[in-house]
């Protein structure tokens, strides 16, 4: 799944010199959500992940990742996988890093 990881500038060069983008890994569907995270300096970074790497973030406290299963039922809806969660708006994580991704900033920043 085609998602977005913001950070500030200063994170954002860590990520370019390691590779990667250690985890855990808070992403969105959304650019202007990952740009939200990034701040006033936003580096936006497009990842794809597998479906099956996801957990969902409804920003709980100690940054607690659910699994899909304990998504739907905190949504009271058992029917919905992971890209309905996503289709609804919520954020997702990986625990793990994050090896594939591109810069795919919003607004353009001098690193």
């Amino acid at each position: 799944m085609k998602l977005y990881h913001g950070t500030n500038a200063e994170n954002a060069l860590m990520i370019i010199a390691d590779g990667f983008i250690r985890g855990p890994v808070f992403l969105s569907s959304s650019v202007e959500v990952a740009e939200q995270y990034g701040g006033e300096r936003a580096v936006v970074f497009s990842v794809d992940v597998a479906d099956e790497d996801l957990l969902v973030d409804f920003d709980l406290p100690v940054a607690t990742l659910l699994s899909v299963i304990e998504a739907a039922s905190y949504l009271n809806d058992d029917s919905l996988d992971i890209v309905d969660i996503v289709e609804l708006g919520h954020s997702v994580g990986t625990i793990g890093s994050v090896y594939s991704f591109s810069e795919n900033s919003g607004r353009q920043v001098e690193l």
